[in-house]
């Protein structure tokens, strides 16, 4: 930590640093370079002892912890002293989240030679609206060293708020993109980090955490150890994305949560004819990091399409299915059918419009039923054949199939579906579901556990379908010490309906009186709830002998029918 007398005094050592490490480094081996991360900040300072404090060490401090190495980056106020006073070209990054700050940061970038790799250099002028991957300020310089020192303070897997795995695990935090035409290009940078996630999930052995778990903290503004200790991961990429024109500068980094290590990071400056490339560069070298070795490329290529529009309407499209309502089921299938016109054999858009189908019937949205399950099938079975061991292909089949009341074939597709995607958390959740509703909750509860795993921020259907697995499947002890965070996440809306199934597990174990509790508790919140009430929360069910076990005992507890 520096202070300096002057915000101009502070920029101009940062550059002159960094022009000094990059010529230094030129001529020293890859493995024992120094990288310098800075930052500056301005605002008040207070000594202590040797130590600084305030709120704009505060500030620079939390910031820095997300920055590559090799970059200065500028606080808005130290931009406003320095601007048309130095000889420097500077890059708005735009504003960033910072935690236990109540407004957003802006930052800028300065474009020097030590803030960019040489080899990625070319082709952009000091004026281009580029920047890193990761966007920080600091009035501290922070190194990256080749010894057995830290980057940054390292978590404790002791601390972890889920056991640290024994083999690899990763998180995928989502790209940012960095300009102000986010609207039209925010897929971009949603992409990247959704396709990454797809090709490493494909490593049985790599945990990899939920694409829906690590979007949920994107604007939480944590820092490394927080997110790191939040899901139980070794690993996380971190990444943004920038476009002008034709042209694209993706930035990512991958970072050692339990050794507090940069591992990597990269620029890479492409046309946009490059940007499948990108990802597949991306992965491959996280991958060969992790698990310190080359890795075979050709069997983790997720690239599905070389369209890039057919690529934006399929991320459209799959924003809106994921929300399962009956409106954005057809806009889902508008951008579908529109990536499907420019590439007819797109097999996630086939997945994803046939999906769109099924899930009509199974949500009663479709007036024509058959209609819906024979597009379904249309589709599905068109991207199964383009792709017959593809274990998102299998998953959303063996969906179609249990829709279908198909119940051995559903189960077959989704155990197939498993053998090679046990790595995806989608596939593994929806293995989970259909083999529950299938008839084979005993099964579907070892499923059902990895996905919460692989999912640390709980999505609510996930742990409601748990714990009804538990109860069909006579674990009622199990169930009863789930129920607190069962009825935790359980949506205002429906909580009426489903305490009538801790009711159930109550009264199977014995506890009469805490069953009541849950029956009294129900009828105040829905006077008139009964059981016809409840079955259309069970319409999925093949083996109707399931949900009709616990009318049976709700009978007895005085639910009317």
């Amino acid at each position: 930590m520096i202070e300096f007398p002057s915000a101009i005094q502070a920029v101009r050592c940062a550059v002159a640093v960094q022009e000094g490490m990059a010529l230094r480094n030129a001529d020293v081996a890859e493995n024992r370079r120094i990288h310098f991360r800075i930052g500056i900040n301005l605002g008040d300072v207070v000594p202590d002892g040797d130590d600084l404090l305030g709120d704009g060490v505060n500030v620079a401090a939390r910031i820095e912890a997300q920055a590559p190495p090799g970059g200065i980056l500028l606080s808005r106020s130290v931009r406003d002293q320095v601007r048309d006073k130095l000889e420097i070209a500077l890059e708005d990054m735009g504003e960033i989240e910072v935690k236990n700050i109540t407004r957003p940061v802006r930052v800028f970038r300065v474009a020097t030679i030590g803030s960019l790799p040489a080899d990625h250099s070319k082709g952009w002028s000091k004026s281009a609206l580029f920047g890193f991957a990761g966007i920080a300020l600091l009035i501290a310089a922070a190194v990256w060293w080749w010894s057995n020192g830290t980057d940054f303070e390292p978590v404790r897997a002791e601390e972890m708020a889920l056991q640290l795995p024994e083999g690899p695990s990763i998180a995928v935090m989502p790209f940012t993109y960095i300009g102000a035409d986010e609207t039209e290009n925010g897929f971009l940078a949603k992409g990247i980090s959704e396709n990454v996630n797809t090709n490493l999930a494909k490593l049985p052995d790599l945990l990899v955490i939920a694409e829906s778990s690590s979007q949920s903290l994107k604007d939480e503004g944590l820092d490394v150890r927080e997110i790191a200790g939040r899901f139980g991961v070794r690993y996380l990429l971190q990444g943004s994305v920038q476009k002008s024109g034709e042209e694209l500068r993706v930035s990512a980094q991958l970072l050692d949560a339990v050794a507090g290590k940069h591992l990597w990071s990269e620029t890479f400056d492409r046309s946009t004819d490059g940007f499948f490339d990108i990802q597949d560069e991306i992965t491959l070298a996280v991958l060969e990091r992790v698990y310190g070795g080359t890795i075979d490329g050709d069997r983790l290529n997720a690239r599905e399409t070389d369209d890039l529009y057919a690529f934006a309407e399929n991320a459209r499209g799959r924003s809106h299915r994921v929300r399962f309502t009956a409106e954005d089921n057809k806009i889902a299938r508008i951008h579908y059918q529109a990536a499907l016109a420019r590439d007819p054999d797109y097999v996630d858009a086939l997945v994803g419009l046939g999906f769109t189908h099924a899930i009509d019937v199974r949500l009663a949205f479709s007036d024509d039923p058959s209609r819906s399950l024979a597009l379904a099938e249309k589709y599905l079975s068109r991207a199964l054949e383009l792709d017959p061991d593809r274990p998102a292909t299998l998953s959303n089949y063996a969906v179609l199939r249990l829709v279908q009341m198909r119940g051995a074939e559903a189960r077959d597709f989704a155990l197939r579906a498993a053998e090679t995607g046990i790595g995806d958390a989608r596939v593994v959740r929806g293995v989970a579901w259909v083999l529950k509703y299938a008839g084979a909750s005993d099964e579907s509860l070892t499923y059902f556990a990895r996905a919460k795993r692989m999912t640390p921020v709980p999505l609510w259907w996930l742990i409601v379908d748990e714990y009804g697995a538990l109860i069909d499947a006579g674990d009622y002890e199990a169930a009863i010490q789930a129920t607190d965070d069962f009825l935790a996440v359980v949506p205002d809306v429906y909580r009426a309906e489903f305490l009538t199934w801790p009711a159930v597990a109550a009264w199977q174990a014995g506890e009469l009186e805490k069953a009541k509790a849950f029956i009294d508790e129900a009828k105040k919140l829905k006077p008139g709830i009964s059981i016809e009430s409840l079955r259309p929360f069970d319409l999925a069910y093949i083996d109707t002998s399931l949900p009709e076990r616990r009318y049976a005992v709700l009978r007895d507890l005085g639910l009317p029918d």
